[in-house]
């Protein structure tokens, strides 16, 4: 009787205690109903000792219970769903970094002023045709000149803009670096107030919890990430296969300049002897699941240098063995330096069709060739045969008088002579041309270093379209127009097909345009993805205040019920007592 009616006090109090915990666990649910990244908690309990109150025949005990006990507040969480998330997310954010570079420069081959990069190309083409008509009047010449200004202009803001991206991009990877280790260092200090909140293997340090897998929710997005939960509670984090968060410290990540440009910066790791975090020998696909993380997403769209048309293989005619090894290699070079990467890519495809335009009509109307044999010179220095001097003899001229003379580029170098003028022993002038050097950047015909020749925007006369006699050379008009609309290079190695500016134009266009709408793509179906991985997970962790104010009423009746069980008991008790007392 008294293990009965004392007990009974024991466990009436039991329920109050139990109920009182899981009330005040929903009510904590319900108030991070639209809190983000918080987990639905839910109290597990359990029966109290049973006392064994006799033994009966056949060995059959007779028990009794002593009510309930508490357990933990757990948090509902699944594993496997998070691990899925986390991946699923660093992937999309993979090629949503692609595709949002991507769609940015899409705007600038767009309208700019109000005209397309292939508008002005059309109009420097009808220039030329006016040509043909009166090439001797100024107002044709003019006309020439504007739409040479108007397509050097646009060819170099788009490649201004093309390459300022890539350093925006630049700014993008830094501050993603230093949110990687920010993230890094409050995991690590979330594991030490886990681990002395739960060292008591009773408490759950549930809300910090939920604080690190946010954190890792959004490291998951930047970076490809592994995780192991330590008996402790502390997690242990993998960036790219190497340790970013141990039990006692965390790896820095910081930046360097890339080898072959300064002015682009590439995540290494500074605790691991500045090794590089991404290793690119090898392009990142699906196949291998390393296309995770918007880093590497990142450097993929920016590439690692800032190409030329001489980044871009070209075979040559008639090639021997020995160059055609060579040009294989440079294939290979490109394919996996410049190729994968969008905007790297367009830059040097870009920078070929502007130098294809600026050298096919610098070339038409000051023609080279080869010196046949060694010439002395007046200093006693030698010009060596083959090199290329102006072709004076078929050269056309400017017009009028003081303007009759040959080679006067439509497109120059800045701060670069086409010509250097020398004198021969016997008295002939040759004019040697100033061939682009691949190590001497100024040298070359890139956007970044062409401008329309200042003598001819001061003297539309000097552009040389006429002959020795003064007339219209119709043979250069007609070769303008012939070259415009031949093949003058294929898009890349990879292309089957030569094309003329306007169709390698459009062809460039059309290229960038298909990776952008392949990024865009799998960035839809990869947030379908994420959205159906995340709806499973939200299913298990999410909070549904309906459910959790049906958990109230339900535990709010409990605690009432076992308030009455006490009332109950102690009455019980009290009549006992007074009735053995009387």
């Amino acid at each position: 009787m008294a293990v009965g009616s004392m007990s009974g006090l024991y466990i009436g109090a039991s329920g109050l205690m139990t109920n009182q915990n899981a009330l005040n666990t929903t009510a904590h649910n319900l108030a991070n109903v639209d809190t983000a990244g918080y987990s639905r908690q839910q109290v597990l309990l359990g029966d109290a000792l049973y006392v064994n109150l006799r033994q009966g025949n056949n060995n059959n005990n007779f028990f009794a219970g002593t009510g309930t006990h508490f357990i933990k507040v757990r948090q509902v969480r699944d594993q496997f769903l998070d691990t899925a998330y986390r991946d699923e997310n660093g992937r999309l954010s993979f090629y949503q970094a692609q595709a949002n570079a991507l769609t940015e420069v899409e705007y600038y081959f767009a309208e700019m002023d109000g005209s397309t990069f292939s508008d002005n190309l059309t109009g420097f083409r009808n220039s030329v045709e006016e040509l043909k008509k009166d090439s001797l009047s100024l107002a044709t010449r003019g006309s020439l000149v504007s739409a040479a200004v108007s397509v050097m202009n646009q060819a170099k803001e788009i490649s201004n803009q093309l390459k300022g991206y890539q350093l925006n991009l630049n700014e993008t990877i830094l501050k993603r670096v230093d949110r990687i280790n920010e993230i890094a260092n409050e995991i690590l200090d979330l594991n030490k107030q886990i681990s002395k909140a739960e060292s008591n293997r009773i408490d759950t340090a549930n809300d910090l919890r939920d604080t690190r897998n946010h954190l890792l929710d959004e490291l998951s997005s930047y970076i490809d990430i592994t995780t192991k939960e330590e008996e402790d509670g502390s997690v242990l984090v993998f960036a790219e296969g190497l340790e970013l968060v141990s039990e006692i410290r965390t790896f820095k990540m910081g930046t360097a300049p890339e080898e072959a440009n300064d002015d682009l910066v590439k995540p290494i790791w500074l605790d691991y002897d500045n090794m590089d975090v991404f290793q690119f020998d090898r392009i990142p696909n699906i196949s291998t699941s390393t296309d995770v993380g918007e880093l590497k997403g990142l450097m993929m769209a920016r590439g690692s240098v800032t190409p030329t048309y001489q980044d871009i293989p070209v075979k040559p005619e008639n090639a021997t063995d020995a160059e055609l090894v060579a040009y294989k290699e440079a294939c290979e070079k490109y394919n996996q330096t410049i190729e994968p990467y969008a905007i790297a890519n367009v830059i040097a495809e870009f920078d070929q069709l502007v130098h294809g335009i600026v050298t096919t009509i610098n070339d038409l109307l000051c023609p080279n060739v080869a010196l046949k044999e060694d010439v002395t010179l007046a200093d006693g220095t030698t010009l060596a045969k083959g090199t290329m001097v102006l072709d004076v003899a078929n050269a056309p001229v400017g017009q009028g008088e003081g303007n009759n003379v040959p080679g006067t580029e439509l497109f120059s170098r800045k701060g670069y002579e086409r010509y250097e003028k020398v004198t021969a022993a016997d008295g002939t002038e040759y004019y040697v041309f100033q061939e682009e050097d691949p190590g001497n950047y100024d040298s070359l015909y890139t956007a970044d270093r062409l401008e329309v020749n200042p003598d001819v925007l001061q003297n539309y006369n000097l552009i040389p379209l006429s002959d020795l006699m003064g007339g219209e050379n119709q043979a250069v008009l007609d070769a303008l127009l012939n070259k415009w609309d031949s093949a003058f290079a294929k898009l890349n190695p990879n292309s089957e097909t030569s094309c003329d500016f306007q169709d390698y134009y459009r062809a460039m266009v059309d290229e960038f345009a298909n990776k952008c709408k392949s990024h865009t793509k799998m960035v839809e179906r990869q947030s379908l993805t994420v959205n159906d991985v995340d709806t499973q997970r939200q299913q298990t962790i999410g909070t549904s205040s309906d459910e959790e104010l049906t958990n109230l009423i339900k535990f709010h009746q409990a605690y009432n019920a076992s308030s009455r069980y006490v009332t109950v008991v102690s009455e019980m008790l009290e009549h006992i007592i007074e009735r053995l007392g009387a």
